[in-house]
């Protein structure tokens, strides 16, 4: 399956997922079985001005993650890690920093579309990008979540999820 391809199934579950809501009682409590992290990984550009929080998961995130937890760790073994972060720069601040080429150059798989959505379509404030990358023993997803605070406008939550799965090569 080629990465692009790869990439467009990941982009539509969490269109999907993020519509579906009211599955929110099929949930356990918590993070969906992720671990938090106070930074980020090596090949994760760090936007100028992110400072990290102690902040819940929301609902449509840990939708998201739960899905694609369950769909990429199905082949194999691995893990799922998060960070969270506020700034005082937009969502669509944050959408123009991890950008296809930004992160193509820190070893993410390269697109010629756009792997960053606007939520606002599907009822969600902010911003959802999703990258991809693969060698021959491990797939790599990240997804970059943000959106305004509910509480204060003029504050961003941003959400890394790290998803990493160790594959056994075929013969």
């Amino acid at each position: 399956m080629s990465k692009n391809i790869k990439l467009s199934i990941l982009i539509s579950v969490m269109v999907l997922v993020s519509l579906a809501c009211g599955v929110s009682s099929l949930l356990p409590s918590g993070s969906s079985g992720l671990r938090a992290t106070n930074e980020l990984w090596a090949d994760v550009p760090k936007m100028d001005g992110l400072g990290a929080s102690e902040l819940e998961i929301p609902l449509v995130a840990r939708v998201i993650m739960q899905t694609m937890m369950s769909a990429t760790l199905s082949g194999g073994t691995g893990s799922g890690d998060y960070a969270a972060f506020t700034t005082s720069q937009t969502a669509a601040d944050v959408q123009a920093f991890y950008t296809n080429e930004r992160m193509a150059a820190a070893g993410w798989a390269a697109s010629e579309q756009s792997t960053c959505i606007s939520g606002n379509d599907q009822g969600y404030n902010g911003v959802f990008c999703v990258f991809y990358k693969e060698n021959a023993t491990n797939q790599t997803g990240l997804v970059v979540l943000a959106s305004p605070d509910e509480n204060n406008a003029a504050v961003t939550n941003v959400f890394f999820f790290r998803i990493e799965n160790q594959v056994t090569p075929t013969p």
